[in-house]
């Protein structure tokens, strides 16, 4: 028999947008967003949710490589500024090229009956960036940051069951414990300086995160529908917030096997500019900006991805895998581009 730990995979509501990653210009706490969001659209239980403890863990890749803007692909001589070429605000004197990111999520759950689970998550995230600049010293460099990402404690509850199909809600906080104050050894200035807002840990701010989740068995065949929603309360004490993110995903699952079950996804995500500014990342002058991912205003934008999994059963665990797909992006401003990405999970029900 299946264990669908529902409750496990809901207990940070919000769909999948992409398992490799999400949208573009990312911070590293955006990622980790969506990394816990990973977990809530697993699978719908069609059955009677277990009480108890439930533990988690996924881990997350991702790798950015390439420019857009719009919806147009930028190479890597449109983004950099170069003498004598004229220098605009869609040019930059510094330009990343890759940046990998890793998000390691712990996830400890406890279902307190047989509609309500409450938990909390728990991020660990990695990243490096490499970077070419017009800088002398600077040619090509590599700036990393790691650590601690903003914990969330989630809420989730089934409002409705009849026959087969499943409603749940859920509703959370997400804590500023990753830091916003990573710094590094940029061409802005000598030494160590703040580095821009995709070397960051966290988003500085209170975060509520709410997710609605329609499910229905048909057959052997599970379909569902996801709403999911970010909003970010205030401005961090850097003066600024990240993007309000909002994400609507269907799915179909075939479940007519003993152990395995395929999933199909298929994601839109609209998500905001950043509002407000960090200081101390500009530079003096006409263009403050010296590389993208430094203006604000290079953040949001709508993107489409489709995704295909699969879920083993083994006893009372489950392993997941799923490759994510980005098939649309309408980005506002120069972004990097998001590359396939993958997702490894894996569920122990107590």
């Amino acid at each position: 028999m299946k264990l669908r730990f529902s409750q496990l995979s809901m207990l940070s509501f919000g769909l999948v947008l992409f398992y490799s990653g999400i949208v573009n210009a990312k911070t590293p706490a955006e990622m980790a967003d969506l990394s816990l969001n990973d977990l809530y659209m697993m699978s719908v239980d069609e059955n009677e949710q277990d009480y108890g403890f439930q533990f988690g863990v996924l881990l997350k890749k991702r790798k950015l490589d390439g420019y857009m803007s719009g919806t147009k692909t930028l190479s890597y001589d449109d983004v950099l500024y170069q003498p004598p070429e004229q220098r605009t605000n869609q040019n930059y004197p510094v330009v990343p090229t890759v940046i990998s990111q890793q998000t390691l999520v712990l996830n400890f759950a406890f279902g307190i009956d047989e509609k309500s689970t409450v938990s909390i998550s728990i991020p660990y995230i990695e990243q490096d960036t490499d970077h070419i600049s017009i800088v002398p010293g600077y040619d090509t460099f590599n700036i990393a940051s790691q650590g601690l990402g903003d914990i969330r404690l989630n809420y989730q509850h089934r409002v409705y069951k009849v026959n087969n199909t499943h409603v749940e809600f859920s509703l959370g906080i997400s804590l500023p414990t990753g830091s916003i104050d990573e710094r590094g050894d940029t061409p802005r200035a000598p030494g160590d300086q703040q580095l821009p807002y995709t070397m960051q840990l966290g988003s500085g701010t209170f975060d509520l995160p709410v997710g609605l989740n329609v499910s229905h068995l048909v057959q052997d065949y599970s379909v569902g529908l996801s709403l999911y929603a970010n909003v970010r309360t205030g401005k961090n004490d850097r003066d600024y917030r990240l993007g309000n993110k909002f994400a609507l995903s269907s799915w179909i699952k075939y479940e007519g096997w003993a152990s395995l079950d395929p999933t199909l996804k298929l994601t839109y995500i609209h998500w905001q500019a950043i509002q407000g500014q960090d200081e101390e990342i500009t530079v003096p002058g006409q263009f403050p900006y010296p590389a993208g991912i430094t203006d604000p205003d290079n953040y949001g934008g709508q993107q489409i991805n489709v995704s295909a999994g699969v879920d083993a059963y083994f006893g009372d665990q489950r392993a997941n895998i799923n490759l994510v797909l980005p098939v649309y992006y309408n980005l506002n401003g120069v972004q990097p581009k998001q590359k396939l990405g993958v997702s490894l999970q894996w569920h122990q029900q107590f």
